[in-house]
């Protein structure tokens, strides 16, 4: 995760900002995000809202993602 968190800090400033967020998740032109949704992505990372993700809030969402991932995974199976 720390490798993502990298490469999304363009600044080096250890701290994913909005616009590196932006900016990074609208490369991926297959995912067709539209603006609203990268923002509404940025507030669930951004966990203290401090308009910053850290590397500890971003592999917390991940995590929590990852999570009701497998939820609803499981629930699709009953």
């Amino acid at each position: 995760m720390l490798e993502w968190v990298e490469v999304m800090d363009t600044d080096q400033s250890g701290n994913i900002e909005k616009e590196e967020f932006y900016n990074f998740f609208s490369d991926f032109d297959e995912l067709a995000l539209t603006d609203g949704q990268v923002e509404a992505m940025f507030s669930e990372f951004d966990i203290s809202g401090d308009g910053s993700i850290s590397c500890d809030e971003f592999a917390r969402a991940i995590q929590k993602s990852f999570e009701k991932y497998l939820a609803q995974q499981e629930a699709d199976a009953n």
